[in-house]
């Protein structure tokens, strides 16, 4: 069992001679094919092992070349670095033979949210009032910074046209460092109010809650007089038809809840000074807390008119119960 051992040791060092790599290349540390680096500068850290600094470990902070921007790839050749490092002293003769070694920056994506609000507080400053909504044309504009670098974002608008809701200029991401990147926007800026809209879609007979809205930016030059921009104007109403979810609504889309439905059997009460009566009528027509409905008199088949009071009760006060 030796020999054969034997035999395939001594046939890979007669090769490795014949090829020209000694037996110290053939048990070195290869160097790495793809790396992501943190810093501006590609150093032989990044590219080797631990294992091929022994006894050089001084070599491992020696730059190399220029990384890549934030979010970019490049391409080093591994000829290069071979030449830089015989230059130091490492052996290292790409036995694996190394077409190119990929070098990728680590780094953040700013949110587009954040571009956003960056873009529309220099729109304010120019002097636009309101809420202003930022609508970028493309989806693929990123800006990539360096990792954790945290930086600081400006725009410096070169055009703003209100009338046409378009801007264009130039956004840098300046880090702690003070290194910077700029990116050139341009895209379209409205002026939005923030309008109440119903979280799931209602009909007739449900009562609106504050838990049943929420809140969308709609442009300000499409907001009607007859659109509801209060929440106060929908907690506690009802639809008279069905209203679908996330769109505005109409003032006269809502009424005060039905507690009184027409053709209900409802208590009829006659307060007056000496007399106070209660009968049984019925609805004739809808009727809300507070409104004043038709009401029919079962026994006598009157109509008369009375304020709705409660669910199910209606009140008619003095002169007014007369019939009609």
């Amino acid at each position: 069992m030796k020999k054969p051992f034997a035999k395939c040791a001594l046939a890979l060092f007669i090769l490795g001679f014949a090829c020209g790599i000694a037996p110290q290349a053939l048990a070195e540390t290869m160097l790495k094919k793809s790396i992501m680096v943190d810093q501006e500068f590609v150093t032989f850290g990044d590219l080797f092992e631990a294992d091929s600094f022994v006894g050089k470990e001084e070599i491992q902070h020696i730059r190399i070349a220029r990384a890549p921007a934030p979010g970019k790839v490049s391409q080093l050749s591994p000829s290069r670095v071979r030449a830089a490092a015989a230059k130091r002293g490492l052996n290292w003769r790409n036995v694996e033979r190394v077409q190119r070694i990929t070098v990728k920056r680590a780094s953040d994506l700013i949110p587009p949210e954040e571009i956003k609000a960056a873009i529309a507080s220099a729109i304010e400053e120019r002097g636009a009032t309101g809420k202003i909504q930022v609508q970028l044309p493309s989806r693929n504009l990123k800006l990539y910074v360096a990792k954790g670098s945290a930086p600081e974002l400006t725009v410096r608008l070169d055009e703003y046209d209100p009338t046409r809701k378009f801007f264009r200029g130039e956004l840098s991401a300046t880090d702690t460092m003070g290194d910077e990147i700029t990116l050139p926007v341009s895209g379209r800026a409205i002026q939005v109010l923030s309008v109440p809209v119903l979280a799931n879609a209602m009909r007739p007979g449900d009562v609106i809650s504050e838990s049943d809205l929420n809140w969308v930016d709609y442009p300000a030059d499409r907001v009607t007089g007859n659109m509801v921009t209060d929440a106060t104007q929908l907690i506690g109403m009802s639809p008279k038809r069905s209203i679908r979810a996330a769109f505005p609504v109409r003032v006269g889309d809502v009424r005060p809840p039905v507690v009184a439905p027409k053709g209900s059997a409802v208590t009829v009460l006659f307060d007056s000074p000496g007399i106070r009566l209660s009968i049984t009528g019925r609805a004739m027509e809808d009727g809300a807390q507070g409104q004043l409905i038709r009401i029919q008199n079962l026994r006598s088949n009157r109509i008369v008119e009375a304020e709705v009071i409660a669910p199910g009760k209606v009140r008619v006060v003095g002169a007014s119960f007369r019939p009609i």
